[in-house]
């Protein structure tokens, strides 16, 4: 299995890549307009075809960069229902699976932060059904965890972002 992260300091926002070099795939999560050059370049020296671009939910804090990946490599979007977006995509909801060779990516749906987000546990499959990783969007944070009134009053979103952090992350 293959994964990187990848930072742009200025809002510390982190997209990732992850995906099977055997099988030549991967999926790009939460990328930034500002990075797709550098993402399609790493995934080309790679060998990796970006076959899915996923968002944990609608960013307030920069550009998505997945309109660009899907038209430059003919990728699919997802998103949560919950976004409700008017953008070419395809829905995702608790429980669903993406399988990129040896990568397996199950979306873990984490209101809280706002609504529609979700968190994706990693399973490399080579090693174990069982995932080594989590990509928690902009829900936990290292020493910190999201706002929760981005799109719902304060107490109900944190009162959401608490279940997410501890009914679902800490679960696993």
């Amino acid at each position: 299995m293959y994964f990187k992260q990848l930072v742009k300091e200025d809002l510390g926002c982190a997209s990732y890549m992850v995906g099977c070099i055997n099988k030549g795939v991967c999926a790009v999560v939460d990328p930034r307009l500002d990075m797709v050059d550098d993402i399609l370049e790493l995934a080309a020296a790679k060998g990796l075809q970006v076959e899915a671009v996923i968002e944990t939910h609608n960013h307030a804090d920069h550009i998505s960069g997945h309109g660009e990946i899907a038209r430059r490599t003919g990728a699919t979007i997802y998103i949560h229902e919950q976004a409700q977006a008017e953008y070419p995509h395809k829905n995702l909801k608790d429980g669903d699976e993406l399988v990129l060779g040896v990568a397996k990516l199950r979306v873990i749906h984490t209101p809280g932060h706002r609504p529609e987000h979700i968190a994706i546990a990693v399973a490399d499959t080579s090693r174990s059904e069982d995932p080594w990783l989590v990509l928690t969007g902009d829900s936990l944070f290292i020493g910190d965890v999201a706002r929760p009134d981005l799109a719902v009053a304060g107490e109900e979103g944190a009162d959401a972002l608490y279940d997410s952090l501890f009914e679902r992350l800490l679960q696993l």
